[in-house]
């Protein structure tokens, strides 16, 4: 069985598999671990980060806007949990919100859209459950 080609959805490029070194230089936290690139990268500034220890792309390449998004949207989730709630249950939540599927929510392969709407609804639950925690 052929393996997918991925293709970067902002040039239409080949997507290839690089170390973090590639991506962070000499400030790689992990060197160890891979990313999926644009092949125009860095002139196309979209990755992906593998699933730790394995070459399988973590979600879509994203550009610098929608990681930012992502990864604030991993914060306020990371701050509901910090407030009581276990990973599951909000995203339970999440998608019984946004009128989603069991597991159908997965941040690394959301768009700026979603990410906010995580942001949004999360923000209001924390501010109903404790304030400004």
């Amino acid at each position: 069985m052929r393996k997918k080609e991925i293709k970067c959805p902002y040039c239409g490029s080949k997507a290839k598999l690089v170390h973090f070194y590639d991506i962070y230089g000499k400030d790689a936290t992990h060197p160890e671990r891979y990313a999926w690139a644009c092949a125009r990268f860095p002139q196309c500034d979209s990755y992906v980060s593998t699933i730790k220890g394995s070459t399988k792309p973590a979600g879509t390449l994203a550009d610098a806007q929608l990681r930012h998004e992502r990864i604030e949207a991993h914060r306020v989730i990371k701050k509901v949990v910090e407030s009581g709630m276990d990973q599951h249950s909000v995203y339970r939540y999440l998608e019984d919100r946004m009128g989603l599927q069991r597991d159908q929510l997965h941040i690394a392969s959301s768009g700026i859209y979603y990410c906010r709407l995580v942001q949004q609804i999360l923000k209001s639950l924390l501010e109903r459950r404790c304030g400004t925690c």
